[in-house]
């Protein structure tokens, strides 16, 4: 079977674009097309690519597009083309070709904005494990692709600014000079770096790189204390041991009496197994701490520190107990600034030790109310100076111990705002009573308001108590006869009593006159003897 050129050519697209900097040279190929053609033979399917135009030329076998002469984006901006394929019998097809000019107009990129890397202190050198990759930044402008140099911008905390480099040309980031993370407020050191144009430094872009100092257990394990008293808590407890590294220590036991060291834990957690005690007994356990992985061996011990431990038996079975069940008070609107101090909780534990400190809250909102943790005392947080009516505030305070599990108890919390004050009718009042009267004669009554039905008001003298008494409505009547001749005038002082909590009292004067009676004539002796 013989070949025939039964097919014509056909582009790969239909439509080709490319984006070229006016700074590209001549001679420089900008774009290749293609076609094919599906006869076998060569001599039928070898293709001629040809077009017309000015600045490019395109080679006849390749379909390769060739520069010739300069561009210049602010006289072409960009170039159309027809690009005919064309077998040896003349079939052919076309395709269309766009060529942008682009100018240098766009900054720089990162291909992050951020960066991290982690360092283990006491070592320097390049930063080879960069997230999410290695650190890199490229030319905005499609096509151009400037070269770019990196830098340094800032380094914060400052004071290791010197311990940083940065190769210009590659970007890998160096430590210069080593750290020592025990003398480090924080692990975390942020390095601002920019990537310029080389052509143009104003093109710019920015980014961070996080930097972590790992530490390396290179310090001896140290105690806070030279001995520790300690509260044994059902079998186990916590012993305060710090090493300024930030990784694990070991602890073994050398000297012990009762008590069989189990285990230690991450932080200094100790758990303890021996015979539980009364509470209060004390025992003294000595702990070595050393700092190798395999320190069983007290040979092979690097670094080491004793210390010793006084064990308290002790119990965490005592729950908090407020001193009431129920905590009431009451405040007057113009009194309720913010901070005003208006209780004080008291709850109490029997445990000793840390079991026996308390932690106070409110339970749910309390959106007027503040209850410090520590001292229990409920103060305002806001000024109440715009409430217009009385409302009251009834809260759930909690009262928690620390230990462990912890346990907690709950009072009751009321606090009333009150708009109105306590006062008298009058600020004073004038009666008058009839001398020689019986006991219980009704001398005048006195009345005052609390401006609220919510709550009641009693009365009570505060002078002549012998004479006189008042009842629940403020009548005043009298306890003894009285007689204008021993005395005229009687002031009582009458107090008002209300019955909120705190109660509030208000206090008037009451003037009583003793009147006097046309009584009949009496001789001093009923028999009267004389001698002449």
């Amino acid at each position: 079977i013989n070949d025939i050129n039964d097919n014509s050519p056909v582009f790969e697209k239909k439509f080709y674009s490319q984006n070229v900097s006016e700074s590209e040279v001549v001679n420089t190929e900008v774009l290749r097309v293609r076609a094919v053609d599906a006869d076998i033979t060569p001599e039928f399917s070898t293709l001629t690519y040809s077009y017309s135009g000015a600045h490019v030329t395109i080679s006849a076998n390749s379909g390769g597009f060739m520069l010739i002469r300069p561009l210049n984006y602010n006289v072409v901006p960009k170039y159309n083309f027809i690009v005919t394929a064309t077998d040896s019998d003349g079939k052919n097809d076309t395709t269309s070709v766009e060529i942008v000019v682009d100018i240098d107009k766009l900054n720089p990129f990162f291909s992050h904005s951020l960066y991290q890397a982690v360092v283990p202190e006491n070592q320097d050198g390049d930063l080879s494990e960069i997230r999410p990759e290695p650190i890199k930044a490229q030319d905005g402008d499609t096509g151009i692709n400037m070269t770019i140099t990196y830098s340094i911008t800032s380094v914060s905390p400052s004071d290791y600014q010197a311990n940083f480099n940065i190769d210009a040309d590659t970007g890998v980031l160096t430590v210069v000079t080593s750290f020592d993370r025990e003398e480090m407020d924080s692990s975390e050191i942020s390095v601002s770096i920019k990537a310029a144009q080389t052509d143009d430094p104003l093109k710019t872009a920015d980014a961070v790189v996080s930097v972590t100092v790992e530490d390396v257990n290179d310090n001896a394990p140290v105690f806070d204390q030279s001995s520790y008293n300690a509260f044994l808590l059902k079998n186990s407890f916590t012993n305060t041991v710090t090493d300024v590294d930030q990784v694990g220590f070991s602890i073994i036991i050398t000297v012990f009496l009762h008590f069989l060291i189990s285990r230690f834990l991450n932080g200094g957690l100790v758990e303890i197994q021996g015979l539980v005690r009364k509470e209060g007994n004390r025992e003294n356990v000595k702990l070595l701490s050393c700092s190798t992985d395999s320190c069983w061996k007290l040979e092979q011990i690097r670094a080491k520190i004793i210390t010793t431990i006084r064990v308290s038996i002790t119990d965490d079975d005592n729950k908090p107990e407020f001193s009431s069940s129920s905590y009431e008070t009451s405040i007057l609107v113009k009194d309720a600034e913010k901070g005003k101090l208006l209780l004080t909780l008291r709850a109490t534990d029997k445990d000793i030790g840390n079991n026996s400190l308390i932690t106070y809250r409110f339970k749910g909102d309390s959106p007027y109310l503040a209850l410090d943790s520590e001292t229990g005392e409920v103060t305002l947080t806001y000024d109440l100076a715009d409430v217009t009516e009385d409302f009251t505030l009834v809260l759930t305070a909690e009262a928690t111990d620390h230990g462990k599990p912890p346990l907690s108890a709950t009072a009751r919390v009321v606090v009333n705002i009150m708009n109105a004050s306590l006062a008298f009718q009058s600020s004073s009042y004038n009666f008058s009573l009839k001398e020689n009267q019986n006991s219980g004669a009704f001398v005048g009554q006195v009345q005052a308001s609390a401006g609220s039905n919510l709550y009641n008001v009693s009365y009570e003298l505060r002078t002549h108590k012998d004479l006189f008494s008042i009842n629940s409505d403020g009548s005043i009547v009298s306890t003894k006869e009285l007689d204008k001749e021993e005395q005229e005038w009687y002031i009582l002082d009458v107090e008002a009593v209300t019955t909120w909590t705190p109660p509030t009292s208000a206090v008037a004067m009451v003037r009583i006159q003793v009147e006097d009676v046309n009584e009949r004539p009496a001789f001093s002796s009923d028999d009267y003897e004389a001698s002449v």
